[in-house]
């Protein structure tokens, strides 16, 4: 009997091995025939230029979508250069709470996932790039491009470390590079990246990546999934109208030219009161800039500074001398500008400052204005007061006062004046033409009916 003892010990054991076998299939195949019978939609986004708000508002909806017609992925198709922290970090909790999974691909073919890119490459489900791509420069900038300095530049620094390395563990992914890529701006193309395990695989194109999706397990702390892609529907979420007027006004470029539009509007206004289309124009001109500037990166001394430069400039145009106030107003209009966009709150670089070119084309206009200015002034201050008053008053229409037989007196203008005819009478209220000025008295006569006279 004892020697049997082994024998029915292994036979258990087999039994069980055998057991076990059976179960992981059936599971296998119960997984593979839930997936079939899931097989929802294929959901994509473009997410391009400046992560902001327009860009955050996009994504959401997209994912929202996709979480309410259970779609199979939702596809994120990247190219960034930067953008807002706000967005960045908004964009990023959304995937991490997504029960759809996220994928990133870092596409077109010379796109890139920069600076506020890496972070949403890191916290994607599963992250892809395309052949020609780069990832990587997520270190803290200034708006000009340049390191934040002193106490500022570490705290950021270490708290974007921070972040960065938690999305990489979550993930499963290299955290050591994504530190290095904060501190250090290091960058890598597609198959370094995913020789470093910073990503997961390399896709030319979106059909080449649904192909290597089919299939793909991925993993996550709370639950695990098997895609099926294959013949899934394939939509794309593009921006509506509110999104896209946005992403126009939140431009730093649109924002500057709303503002100083409406601020020249507004100065048009004043001096013309009773015009309307100026006040109008400017009131919506400025607040558009104002929604604009609740969004960006904006320092309040440079605003404070274009509305000095506004205030000189009108002044100028009120009172027009040799220009010193007006190219004051030029020089605080440059001030202003360069001093617009805080580069200590945009952490993740992305290119939130005035272009060059607006800028130089608003200057030039601005001093073209004041040299007519200028000019008018020197001319008006050459002539003899009694050609200024000829050349303002000459042709205009008025009415007699008195008889004029000869002499009388006759309402130009508003005002009265002394005149004399050209040699016909003019009865009491019978309308006169000014055709020249002789010293403080006017020559008028009846209303040219011979185009010759008026000249």
């Amino acid at each position: 009997m004892q020697t049997l003892l082994p024998h029915k010990g292994i036979l258990l054991g087999r039994r069980i091995l055998l057991g076990m076998i059976v179960l992981v299939t059936a599971l296998l195949c119960l997984d593979g025939v839930l997936a079939q019978e899931r097989k929802g939609p294929v959901d994509t986004v473009s997410i391009t230029g400046a992560i902001d708000p327009a860009s955050e508002r996009l994504f959401a909806r997209a994912l929202d979508r996709a979480t309410a017609d259970q779609a199979e992925v939702l596809i994120v198709l990247l190219d960034t250069p930067g953008g807002l922290d706000s967005s960045m970090r908004a964009m990023v909790q959304g995937m991490l709470q997504s029960p759809v999974p996220v994928v990133v691909f870092v596409y077109p073919q010379g796109g890139r996932a920069a600076s506020a890119g890496v972070f949403l490459a890191m916290a994607a489900h599963v992250a892809v790039m395309a052949p020609g791509t780069d990832i990587g420069a997520a270190h803290p900038v200034s708006v000009g491009g340049g390191q934040m300095l002193g106490d500022m530049d570490v705290k950021v620094t270490n708290e974007a470390v921070a972040y960065i390395r938690s999305l990489a563990e979550l993930r499963q992914r290299n955290a050591e590079w994504a530190e290095q890529a904060v501190r250090s701006s290091q960058t890598m193309t597609a198959q370094e990246a995913v020789a470093a395990d910073v990503v997961d695989f390399i896709a030319r194109d979106v059909p080449d990546l649904l192909a290597q999706l089919e299939g793909y397990r991925v993993q996550t702390p709370t639950w695990s999934r098997t895609l099926v892609v294959q013949g899934a529907p394939l939509r794309e979420m593009e921006y509506n109208v509110a999104e896209q007027a946005l992403k126009f006004i939140i431009n730093p470029n649109t924002a500057y030219l709303l503002f100083l539009i409406g601020l020249y509007a507004v100065i048009a206004e004043l001096y013309n009161p009773g015009a309307v289309v100026p006040a109008v124009v400017g009131a919506i001109a400025i607040v558009l800039a104002l929604v604009a500037f609740g969004t960006l990166p904006i320092n309040w001394g440079g605003v404070a500074l274009l509305l000095v430069a506004a205030a000189l400039i009108a002044f100028e145009a009120q009172n027009p001398g040799l220009g010193v106030l007006g190219f004051g107003g030029v020089a605080a209009l440059v001030l202003g500008t360069l001093l617009l966009y805080q580069p200590l709150t945009a952490p993740f670089g992305g290119p939130f400052f005035v272009s060059p070119w607006v800028l130089g084309f608003m200057v030039a206009l601005t001093v073209a204005f004041l040299l007519l200015l200028v000019r008018l002034a020197a001319q008006s201050q050459n002539e003899p007061q009694q050609f200024r008053g000829k050349r303002r008053i000459v042709g205009q229409e008025g009415v007699a006062v008195t008889a004029l037989d000869p002499e009388g007196v006759v309402r130009v203008g508003g005002e009265e004046w002394s005149a004399r005819t050209t040699g016909t009478a003019v009865a009491e209220g019978e309308m006169v033409w000014v055709y020249d000025v002789e010293g403080l008295a006017l020559v008028v006569g009846p209303a040219p009916e011979i185009p010759a006279l008026s000249t």
